[in-house]
């Protein structure tokens, strides 16, 4: 997308003045940006893709994952002895999310995901 878009960087420290051809930086005489360090960066391919089925497939689908896996019988996101918690990373905004029992099929990608339930003990409270 065009646009006219300026963006300014501020550093707590100036940086120093360098020249690959001239010894002496003070002359800035065909310099360019008076040997003042000049960063060019483009956003060209930076945009998003829309209605690509191929970037779905190959990244996105990717990075969704099953934490913790494996489930030994607690993990770090429960918060008391009766809470069995997992958790789905990286899903996207909008999403369908479909759990099937021992004997169904997950369909699109299939996660290989191990967990053991540990017994409810109330008497340790």
């Amino acid at each position: 997308v065009p646009n006219d878009v300026r963006i300014k960087l501020r550093v707590a420290k100036a940086y120093d003045k360098y020249s690959s051809t001239t010894l002496d930086v003070d002359e800035v005489e065909g310099s360019l940006n008076n040997w003042n360090p000049l960063y060019r960066f483009s956003t060209k391919n930076v945009a998003t893709e829309l209605l690509s089925d191929s970037t779905l497939e190959n990244t996105v689908l990717d990075i969704i994952n099953v934490v913790p896996n494996p489930y030994y019988a607690y993990s770090k996101y429960e918060t008391n002895k009766l809470d069995n918690r997992v958790k789905i990373t990286n899903l996207p905004e909008k999403c369908t999310v479909s759990i099937y029992n021992l004997n169904g099929t997950l369909g699109e990608k299939i996660l290989k995901w191990f967990g053991v339930m540990r017994p409810v003990d109330l008497d340790t409270f």
